[in-house]
């Protein structure tokens, strides 16, 4: 008999990590749009505000593990540790999408019966 809290509680683990990096990594990215393009952004306060607009291609470029920098739009130390940890986040929502891919394959290995 497999005893499935053991695999139900890392999954569930993984999963909710994979959202709070998801919408940290959001949350960074709109803040450094915000800094390096102020026109385009000054009719949103932060992240969640971006809901409230149509536009879902924005959602979904901050929401998606990828991080596009414009280096010449770039001023100030602030902007720099900025991207340091927007990168950063992006590898660690990749990291743990290994693991719950790897979590998986254990699962199926393991208690395939």
């Amino acid at each position: 008999m497999i005893n499935w809290e053991f695999v139900v509680v890392p999954l569930v683990v993984f999963l909710i990590l994979l959202i709070v990096l998801i919408m940290l990594k959001a949350s960074y990215h709109f803040n450094y749009l915000k800094i390096t393009k102020p026109d385009e952004f000054k009719n949103f306060h932060d992240y969640v505000d971006t809901y409230k607009s149509f536009d879902v291609d924005l959602r979904i470029l901050l929401i998606l593990p990828f991080f596009k920098r414009n280096e010449k739009l770039e001023e100030n130390k602030d902007v720099i540790k900025l991207v340091k940890k927007i990168k950063n986040l992006c590898r660690l929502i990749y990291l743990d999408i290994l693991l719950v891919i790897m979590f998986f394959l254990m699962v199926l290995i393991f208690f395939k019966d």
